[in-house]
């Protein structure tokens, strides 16, 4: 059994055996995307952090968040107050929280707010986190629902909306939900890549060209169809304000801590993957903030990229040595569309 194959079936059953993915949302069957639909609301005895969540968008046009924060009881969320499976969703409002709290007002507030800080380091640690912060799990793969309640809709764009808005402008929901639709559409990846890799260790070609063509066909439709769904075009159907989302989107994303990593595209999983299994590396400042954020990743997800990157041979070195140009084809033409796949 390849690595690949190992870890991702040992998370699939460890995900299933704890009734949660705590530790990182991970199967073939969805890929990067969580099996079970984000939770909408916490346990009554935390009732109030989703009341603020919801009001959330309207205190911060009033420039009153804070106060409200301030006046917010300090909840426990340690193992003894908060269950396992509420852990995602309070992580998400938490995190959420706590970077507007900081960005609302021109200038950063003397002090977060208890009610805040006490629950969102025990929340961390927890979900094994180095440390609090924004996630990408946080600010996008743990943060939809469908707009009409409808759990056999596709997860598009069109279907969602967020389960806890900064702002609440059409700019920020698209923005944030094209790259959730991105990880979904890239599902089929994951599975493609582990077989890729089976089919290398058993020195099959043929097969291998098939998960090539696979997965550049997942990156042809994420590059024609889901990031078309952003467009700074005023005519486009799909129009974000450039300006817009600058002013009122972008600043509420930026890490108030320059020690941690923030929640933009480079840390979507699946570009990650994708950059693993093409063995590409990274000399720019935005290759190194990936990197970094990768270290921050949930276990599942570390180890399934470690696993990925430890194949021997890896799938380009394979192409390389057999010299087959069908199949270097193949493997030029999953690598050149995902060479433009950036997501900042």
């Amino acid at each position: 059994m390849v690595a690949s194959r190992r870890v991702l079936a040992e998370a699939e059953a460890t995900n299933a055996r704890l009734g949660h993915e705590n530790l990182g949302f991970l199967s073939e069957s969805h890929g990067f995307v969580p099996r079970q639909r984000p939770l909408l609301e916490l346990p009554m005895s935390h009732k109030a952090w989703d009341d603020v969540a919801a009001q959330l968008p309207e205190l911060v046009r009033t420039l009153t968040l804070r106060p409200a924060l301030s006046a917010m009881p300090v909840i426990g969320a340690g193992t003894d107050a908060l269950p396992d499976r509420d852990l995602l969703r309070a992580s998400v409002i938490l995190s959420i929280l706590a970077y507007a709290c900081h960005h609302v007002e021109t200038e950063p507030p003397v002090a977060m707010p208890q009610s805040v800080t006490v629950p969102w380091g025990e929340v961390s640690a927890r979900l094994r986190r180095p440390a609090p912060h924004l996630s990408f799990t946080d600010m996008n793969l743990y943060n939809w629902r469908f707009t009409n309640g409808d759990e056999a809709a596709a997860i598009d764009v069109e279907n969602l909306s967020l389960a806890v808005a900064i702002v609440g402008n059409e700019d920020e929901r698209r923005f944030q939900l094209v790259p959730v639709e991105a990880v979904a559409a890239l599902a089929p990846t994951v599975g493609a890549i582990v077989r890729a890799q089976e089919a290398v260790a058993d020195d099959d070609a043929r097969g291998l060209g098939h998960e090539l063509t696979a997965i550049a066909d997942a990156l042809h439709e994420v590059a024609a169809v889901t990031f078309a769904k952003v467009n700074p075009n005023r005519y486009s159907p799909t129009y974000v304000d450039p300006v817009v989302w600058g002013k009122t989107v972008a600043p509420f994303a930026t890490p108030f801590d320059p020690a941690v990593p923030g929640p933009s595209g480079t840390a979507i999983p699946s570009f990650t993957l994708l950059d693993v299994f093409f063995g590409r590396t990274y000399e720019t400042k935005i290759g190194h903030e990936t990197d970094r954020a990768r270290s921050w990743y949930p276990p599942h997800w570390q180890a399934f990229l470690d696993a990925v990157d430890s194949a021997e041979p890896s799938v380009p070195e394979y192409v390389g040595r057999r010299g087959d140009r069908v199949l270097r084809g193949l493997f030029q033409e999953g690598a050149a569309p995902s060479e433009g796949l950036g997501y900042a």
